[in-house]
């Protein structure tokens, strides 16, 4: 009996000397993550009183976790509309397009599509105010092909603020708040003393002569386009809105240029004075996509990572052989994805030390899918496969192929799955399908608010997607 009176005060003690350690042991009680950020992954540690509530929260957090990424892969629905978009002569293809955003948070945005042939270009202005596709306009715009199309936020300059005379230049230029209201509008920044909005939302066009368009969004292409122009030396080759400025590339033979517009004391842009770039890109930028404070910039066979805060170069990284090109690129979150000339693989890069995650091909995924096709058919389409255009929509990767086929996958079986679940959209192409492009739609709920007019830019409130082709 005495025996089991022991043991038992032992195993009494036992319990709590082991609860004490769980409730004192901060690695017991903690949980470490790695949060990505836009500098890369930061740790993060979360504290909890004891090792039980830490085992309480941690199982909700995976389950939350595994019902997210079950979401993430489900597959996306397609439905397929069919427009006209330019009364346009033989020989024009559309080459680019671009989301304009509304007025208003709440207001449906306009879509741009450009269509070029070597001599010439046009772009056609779509609405989709009353919930279908309609023309408001088709415009010829300038004497050579298009080669670059973006949309830019309204610029923005500091307004003045009294500061006391024992500040330091750097301490004023640390006070200075960069923020942009969605709708573009100055009513609703009164209580931002850094700065103020100004202008538009303006599209910039370029094409093979080096002349950038810049056309206000509202305004008729046809009657407004030479009154804003930025006559460069060399073809534009990309566009792109970074930071409150604007960087465009150019190129000719070997001679590489990037060039960086500012915005001008009047509220609109300078385009007589813009910066040149000091960069090491020895072939002609063919993309640029800004993701954080970094803009990644493909040129030949390499990445390019360029900070916009310090105007510093990452080192370059070669993702592809030396004999191919990047033609296409689309960067989301912590991946770019990317695929040469007149190729059928497709590369998962990690945007922050732009080192390759994995690449896969859909060659054999479309062939099975031309399977039940006509010899001559399928053997023509496989003859000359090559994937056409790349987009990120709702977590999932989007392939347009020249064989008219739209495939799409999840973004979580990218990371490492050399055979990722390739999904096909049956749209009924016969061509290439060129442009693959979301646009989001308002949600049009009842109950806006404040903070929902003051959402950014760049993160966009809860809204539905529509993909057209």
């Amino acid at each position: 009996m005495e025996t089991l009176e022991t043991m038992e005060t032992d195993n009494s003690m036992s319990i709590r000397e082991f609860t004490d350690k769980m409730s004192s042991d901060r690695d017991l009680s903690a949980v470490h993550l790695d949060v990505l950020t836009s500098n890369g992954f930061e740790p993060f540690v979360l504290e909890f009183p004891n090792a039980e509530k830490r085992s309480v929260w941690e199982a909700t957090f995976k389950d939350a976790k595994t019902t997210l990424i079950k979401h993430l892969t489900a597959a996306p629905s397609c439905s397929l509309k069919t427009i006209i978009a330019h009364q346009t002569r033989p020989g024009l293809q559309l080459c680019t397009a671009t989301v304009v955003p509304g007025k208003r948070v709440d207001s449906n945005p306009s879509l741009w599509v450009c269509a070029s042939d070597k001599f010439s270009g046009q772009v056609a202005v779509m609405s989709l105010d009353t919930g279908e596709i309609t023309i408001e306009s088709c415009s010829a715009i300038g004497n050579a092909a298009v080669t670059a199309m973006c949309t830019v936020p309204p610029p923005t300059k500091p307004r003045k603020r009294k500061i006391k005379s024992q500040k330091s230049l750097e301490q004023m230029q640390n006070e200075t708040i960069m923020d942009i209201s969605s709708s573009g509008s100055e009513s609703e920044s009164s209580s931002d003393e850094g700065t103020s909005t100004a202008g538009q939302t303006t599209v910039w066009i370029g094409n093979d002569d080096g002349e950038v368009f810049v056309v206000n969004s509202t305004e008729r292409i046809r009657s407004r386009t030479r009154d804003r122009l930025a006559r460069l030396r060399n073809s534009v080759t990309s566009i792109c809105a970074a930071n409150g400025n604007v960087l465009v590339a150019t190129s000719y033979s070997n001679q590489v240029q990037l060039l960086l517009f500012r915005p001008a004391t009047d509220g609109g842009w300078d385009l007589e004075n813009p910066q040149t770039v000091g960069h090491v890109c020895q072939s002609p930028i063919t993309n640029m996509q800004q993701i954080g404070k970094r803009v990644i910039i493909a040129s030949g066979n390499s990445l390019h990572s360029f900070f916009m805060d310090t105007g510093k170069f990452q080192p370059p990284v070669e993702v592809l052989p030396s004999s191919d090109i990047i033609t296409l690129m689309n960067v989301t979150g912590q991946y770019v994805f990317l695929c040469g000339r007149k190729s059928t693989e497709i590369y998962v890069i990690d945007v922050f030390d732009l080192s390759i995650l994995n690449h896969f091909n859909v060659s054999s995924f479309v062939r099975s899918q031309l399977s039940g096709r006509e010899h001559i058919l399928r053997e023509h389409k496989m003859g000359c496969l090559r994937v056409s255009c790349l987009t990120v929509v709702r977590h999932s990767l989007w392939i347009g192929t020249s064989a008219g086929f739209v495939l799409s996958t999840s973004i979580q079986s990218l990371k490492s799955n050399p055979t990722p679940d390739l999904r096909v959209c049956e749209i009924g192409h016969s061509g290439p399908c060129r442009i693959l492009l979301p646009i989001q739609t308002p949600s049009h709920s009842n109950h806006s608010s404040r903070k929902q007019k003051r959402s950014s830019l760049n993160v966009p409130s809860q809204q539905s997607s529509q993909v057209f082709t």
